[in-house]
């Protein structure tokens, strides 16, 4: 939208500022339709909600109460400030049959690979409902720790502590095990299960493999100080290559 504000630039020439209109995240034709229904009115009350003065950007929302939702809002940090190892606080936003996206305060959401839950826990995770009885699920804060930040992608994992916490447990269930139990066999449904976990950690040491490849490659070049809060999360990601 043209909303008569501007800019004057380091060599003294002036330049028009659009403001952008977020209007949701729907099918790409239900959006074409808002944007015409927009471009077919002469004028339409507009509300500041968010200005970038680093990247010259300006947005608008379409009532004073998104307007003040946004202001309300945190800042978000750059996905590239954050460092390997950091350890972040989160909220779930979604939990996908690979894993969870969550929230840690960056403009990228960051992904919860599930063979790092499988791996804390020493057994296979049956997808959504597996996560859910691990706790991973939408709504839940987690404290996080960074793994990676490389081509948009935020991988995160669980921390130090919450490994070594883990570990000590599954000896003394392991130990304990041992004691009760004799030559019992294993049920049947067991070992499935056990094999659907081993096919998952060759699953994540394959794209490890592949991660080491792809850091031969000159890593893509991208604004850090880019706000994309509401873009698609996949896109994001990258998760289409997960």
């Amino acid at each position: 939208f043209e909303c008569g504000v501007g800019r004057i630039d380091k060599k003294g020439n002036w330049h028009i500022v659009n403001g952008m209109l977020r209007i949701g995240r729907g099918k790409a034709s239900v959006t074409r339709k808002r944007a015409a229904r927009y471009r077919k009115k002469d004028r339409v009350p507009l509300y500041v909600s968010r200005v970038q003065k680093e990247c010259c950007r300006l947005e608008v929302c379409l009532s004073p109460e998104d307007a003040k939702r946004y202001i309300q809002q945190p800042p978000k940090v750059s996905v590239t400030s954050l460092r390997p190892t950091q350890e972040v606080e989160g909220i779930i936003l979604k939990v996908y049959p690979y894993g969870a996206i969550v929230d840690v305060g960056a403009n990228r959401r960051g992904l919860l690979h599930i063979t790092k839950v499988a791996s804390l826990y020493g057994k296979y995770i049956n997808k959504e409902q597996g996560l859910k009885e691990a706790g991973i699920e939408k709504g839940a804060k987690v404290r996080l720790s960074v793994e990676s930040v490389q081509n948009r992608r935020l991988v995160l994992d669980f921390t130090p502590d919450v490994k070594e916490e883990a570990d000590r447990e599954f000896k003394r269930a392991s130990s304990k095990s041992q004691q009760d139990s004799s030559s019992e066999e294993i049920p049947g449904e067991d070992l499935q299960e056990w094999a659907e976990y081993a096919n998952q950690q060759e699953s994540l040491a394959l794209e490890e493999s592949e991660d080491e490849d792809d850091n031969d490659d000159e890593d893509e070049d991208y604004d850090d100080d880019e706000y994309d809060e509401d873009g698609d999360i996949e896109e994001a990601l990258g998760l289409d290559t997960y």
